[in-house]
Parts: structure tokens; C-alpha cells; sequence
């Protein structure tokens, strides 16, 4: 496919926020001769989890007695989708907001996904887990939804898992995560640092 016919699918609506984007026709001409750079959001690391320390799913779910987990997590933990690495890595996460990911105060899975691929990376699936059995000093009312590639539960619908510190209990959770759903611009979100 062309590029003229890439973009001729977009919108005209989308082409106008494109062009406010880059502060009118006269950045829209500076971008397209190299004179004006988009920047890039960076984001630190926030905290390493390390995958690959159990060895099967037994193993997996005794470690994780000591936390709430629910129905949909359980769920998810048993489809083959989710797959446990077979020697351990540290795995470096960053988190942001969804705004701070999109620049949009609500935008969907897709899109925020889309966003994380352009500066990170989606997690492996066994991020959730790992980050609930390390994350013990989760402040209190805050939730993480983990980046990865989601899992279909036994109803066939995908899922991601959530990692949440509730009423003096810490959780590990599934959240829905459909293509077109769309996520609240404060939502945070845990995705991997490029390697």
C-alpha cells in the first residue's frame, strides 16, 4: 500500500488535531522538511519484577495464597495462554497514567496499547502475578493494570491482570480489556522499559 493511501483512510478530524499538534501549517512545514522534532515521553524505571522463579503453576499459586485473588484471575492463570518463563529475568516496568500515555483523558485498550509500543513494551502475562508477590508495600487505593497481551477467560473474554492494594488487602485481579474498551485518563498502567 502507498503511503497517500495509508493516510488518505484518515479522518478529517483526526488530519486537523494532527496539524494543532504540530502548531498549524507552519509546523506541519517544519515537521515535514526535519526541522521540528516530536518529542517522545520518556518514563523511568519504576521497579524490577523477576519472572521465571516458579517453575509451574502449582508452585505459582501457593505463592500467592497469602493475597486476595479473584475469580477472573484464577481464571486467567489457568488458560494455556498464560505461560510461566522457563529461566528467570529481571523484568524492568515503568508505569504511567493513560493520559500521560495518550495525552487523552479516555482512550481505549488499543490505543493505549499503541502508545506503550511506541515506547516500551507490552509485559509477559506472568508480570501480574510476579509484581503482586513483590509489591507488598502497594500504597493503599491504588491499582495497576499490567500491559500484556490479554487472556481470554473461560466466557472468551479477554482480560488483563490488575494488581490492587483495597481495604488492607492486596489483590491480584483480572480487568476486561477488549480492543474498543475504553480506560479513564488517571487509570495507571504497568508496561515493560525497552530493552
Amino acid at each position: 500500500m502507498s503511503t497517500t493511501m495509508k493516510y488518505a483512510s484518515l479522518d478529517l478530524g483526526t488530519i486537523e488535531a494532527i496539524c494543532n499538534k504540530l502548531g498549524g501549517l507552519e509546523g506541519v512545514r517544519r515537521f515535514l522538511a526535519d526541522e521540528l522534532r516530536l518529542a517522545v515521553p520518556q518514563f523511568a524505571v519504576w521497579r524490577t519484577v523477576r519472572i521465571g522463579v516458579h517453575k509451574n503453576l502449582d508452585t505459582l499459586t501457593k505463592a500467592l495464597k497469602k493475597f486476595r485473588i479473584s475469580d477472573w484471575a484464577l481464571d486467567i492463570l489457568g488458560k494455556p495462554a498464560f505461560t510461566l518463563a522457563q529461566t528467570e529475568e529481571d523484568i524492568s516496568l515503568c508505569v504511567a497514567t493513560v493520559k500521560e500515555l495518550t495525552g487523552k483523558n479516555q482512550a481505549t485498550t488499543t490505543e493505549i496499547f499503541d502508545a506503550i509500543k511506541r515506547i516500551g513494551e507490552l509485559c509477559p502475562a506472568e508480570v501480574g502475578p510476579a509484581l503482586r508477590e513483590s509489591y507488598l508495600d502497594q500504597p493503599k487505593g491504588e491499582w495497576l493494570r499490567v500491559a500484556m497481551e490479554p487472556i481470554r477467560d473461560s466466557d472468551g473474554y479477554p482480560y488483563v491482570f490488575d494488581v490492587g492494594h483495597d481495604d488492607d488487602v492486596l489483590w491480584l485481579n483480572a480487568y476486561y480489556a477488549y480492543p474498543g474498551l475504553v480506560w479513564d485518563g488517571d487509570d495507571r498502567v504497568v508496561f515493560r522499559s525497552r530493552k
